[in-house]
C-alpha cells in the first residue's frame, strides 16, 4: 500500500478513551468504527482468538457499568432492538492485539494512532500528577514561610519589647542607685515575661506538640497558672485519653492566642470565681469550651468586657483567628450566669508523623 488510507483524526481517538474499573479502555463499538469494521465482525474475530485476549487485555462490562456509561455519554442502545450483548472494553494492549487479529491495512495503520493516543493520555496524567506534587510542595513551602513570618513578628513584638524594657530599667538603675531594688524587681518581672514569651514561641513551632494531646497539655497548664495568679479556680473537663490526631502548628498557635484572649477578658471584666475548660471530641473536629460563672457580657457593671468582645479587639479577634484555620467561634452569655465561649477546629484524620516515628522506635 502507498499509505494513502484515510485515517481517523487523533482527536476522535483520544475522545474514545474512557476509564472503567480504574483502567483506560476503548469500547468495542468505538474500535470497530476506528478500525473500519462492523462491531459484530470485530467481536467474532475476538471470539476466534480468545486465548490472545486475557483479562488485562479485554473484559466485558457489567449491566451497571454499561448503564452508567450510557447515562454519562447520553448514548442509546445500538440497533433497532438494542444491543443483544454487553459491550467489551479493550485496554491499550488489547486494542493493539485487536488490530493484529483483524489483519487489515487500515487496522494496522490506525492501531499506531491508538497506541499514541494511550501514550499521550498517560503523559497528560503523569504531568497532572507532577503538577499536583509541585502545588503540594509550594503549599508546604508557603506554610513554612507563614510560620517564619509569624515567628519573626512574635520575636519582634514580644521579645523585642521585653529586651527594650530591660535595657531601659537597667539604665534607670544605673542613673538612680536609690531605686535599684525597685528597678531590679521590674527587671526580674520583665525577664520572666520574656522567658514565657520565648517558651510560647518554641512550643508553637515544635512538631513534637502537633497533636491534640500536645495542644491540651500546654493550654491546660497555661490556663491553670494564669487563673491561679488571678485567684480564679480552674476546673478541667478533658477526656482521659487524647488522640494522636495531628494538629497543624498554625492551628495550635491561633487557638492558643484565642484562649489567652478569652482568659484575659474573664480576669479583667467577668468578676468570675471559677472557670471551666472543656474539650469535646467528634469525628474530624474538636471543640474547646471556656466557661465562667461571672456576671455575663451584658451586665451593667461589665460594659468594658461586653464592648471588648463585641469590638474588633475581642470577638473580632477570636473569629478572625478561628476563621484563619478553618474553624468557628460561638459566644453564649447570660447576665448574672456567666459566659461560654466555644471554639471548634476541624482536623485532618492523620496521626502526627513525629509521634508515630517515636512510637515505632519505642516498640522496636
Amino acid at each position: 500500500m502507498d499509505g494513502q488510507i484515510s485515517l481517523v483524526p487523533m482527536e476522535r481517538i483520544e475522545r474514545a478513551i474512557i476509564v472503567v474499573r480504574g483502567e483506560k479502555v476503548m469500547l468495542d463499538s468505538e474500535l470497530a468504527e476506528i478500525y473500519g469494521v462492523e462491531t459484530k465482525a470485530l467481536n467474532r474475530a475476538v471470539k476466534r482468538n480468545e486465548s490472545r485476549f486475557p483479562s488485562d487485555f479485554m473484559f466485558q462490562l457489567t449491566p451497571e457499568e454499561a448503564e452508567s456509561l450510557r447515562c454519562q455519554t447520553g448514548t442509546s442502545n445500538e440497533g433497532r432492538g438494542g444491543r443483544r450483548y454487553l459491550p467489551y472494553a479493550f485496554t491499550e494492549h488489547g486494542a493493539l492485539m485487536l488490530a493484529n487479529v483483524l489483519n487489515s491495512e487500515r487496522a494496522a495503520q490506525t492501531s499506531v494512532q491508538v497506541v499514541r493516543a494511550f501514550v499521550k493520555l498517560r503523559q497528560m496524567l503523569a504531568s497532572n500528577a507532577e503538577l499536583a506534587r509541585k502545588l503540594a510542595a509550594m503549599e508546604q513551602q508557603h506554610a513554612i514561610e507563614r510560620d517564619r513570618a509569624r515567628i519573626a513578628k512574635d520575636i519582634h513584638d514580644d521579645v523585642g519589647a521585653g529586651l527594650t524594657q530591660i535595657t531601659l530599667l537597667t539604665e534607670l538603675a544605673r542613673r538612680d542607685p536609690s531605686q535599684t531594688n525597685a528597678n531590679l524587681e521590674r527587671i526580674t518581672g520583665s525577664a520572666r515575661k520574656l522567658t514565657k514569651a520565648m517558651d510560647e514561641i518554641v512550643w508553637a513551632v515544635d512538631p513534637q506538640h502537633d497533636t491534640v494531646a500536645g495542644l491540651m497539655d500546654y493550654i491546660s497548664a497555661y490556663a491553670e497558672d494564669y487563673l491561679r495568679v488571678a485567684d480564679v479556680r480552674c476546673r478541667m473537663d478533658l477526656p482521659v485519653e487524647l488522640p494522636l490526631t495531628r494538629v497543624e502548628a498554625e492551628v495550635r498557635y491561633n487557638l492558643f492566642l484565642a484562649l489567652k484572649e478569652v482568659l484575659n477578658n474573664i480576669v479583667k471584666h467577668a468578676k468570675a470565681t471559677e472557670v471551666w475548660l472543656r474539650l469535646r471530641l467528634a469525628p474530624g473536629r474538636f471543640t474547646l469550651e471556656i466557661e465562667d460563672n461571672g456576671q455575663g457580657l451584658n451586665a451593667p457593671g461589665n460594659l468594658a468586657g461586653a464592648e471588648r468582645l463585641s469590638s474588633g479587639s475581642g470577638l473580632g479577634n477570636l473569629e478572625k483567628r478561628l476563621s484563619a484555620v478553618g474553624g468557628r467561634c460561638e459566644i453564649h452569655s447570660t447576665v448574672g450566669q456567666g459566659t461560654r465561649v466555644e471554639m471548634t477546629v476541624f482536623l485532618k484524620n492523620a496521626a502526627s508523623p513525629v509521634v508515630a516515628i517515636g512510637t515505632d522506635e519505642a516498640v522496636n
